[in-house]
């Protein structure tokens, strides 16, 4: 399962693809992006009072919560935001460059339609 760019209503449909591709395939990708903000946390989050009721919390009006079922932190949703999701298995000799390429190739692949021009390498003054 790899398509292009998905465009999806909100961070919870979003959520709701990259599970379809781990449950139904063992390599693929998912890129998407959401209509409307929103901010996606880790389960564990629903464990703190105040962002069960996200209108408790002063800045988070207008910014719906949706659980995903891994961790990491809290990540902001919304037009011009892209995520990716992967699915593979890099197996022996797999390097960083290989991880990288992978991940450069899914996101030519799928904006492809966007921009015309797109290249690989290194970006002055970037964080990486």
């Amino acid at each position: 399962m790899t398509m292009g760019l998905q465009h999806v209503a909100d961070a919870g449909q979003g959520l709701e693809l990259e599970a379809e591709l781990f449950d139904r395939v063992e390599h693929g990708a998912v890129l998407w992006t959401a209509r409307t903000q929103g901010i996606v946390c880790p389960s564990s989050y629903r464990r703190n009072r105040k962002l069960r009721d996200q209108a408790t919390v002063p800045g988070l009006e207008g910014w719906p919560i949706v659980n995903r079922p891994t961790g990491g932190g809290a990540v902001p949703q919304g037009p011009g935001i892209l995520n990716l999701a992967i699915a593979y298995t890099g197996g022996a000799g797999h390097t960083i460059h290989d991880g990288y390429a992978l991940i450069t190739d899914i996101l030519r692949d799928g904006l492809s339609s966007l921009c015309a021009d797109m290249s690989l390498g290194e970006t002055p003054q970037s964080f990486c």
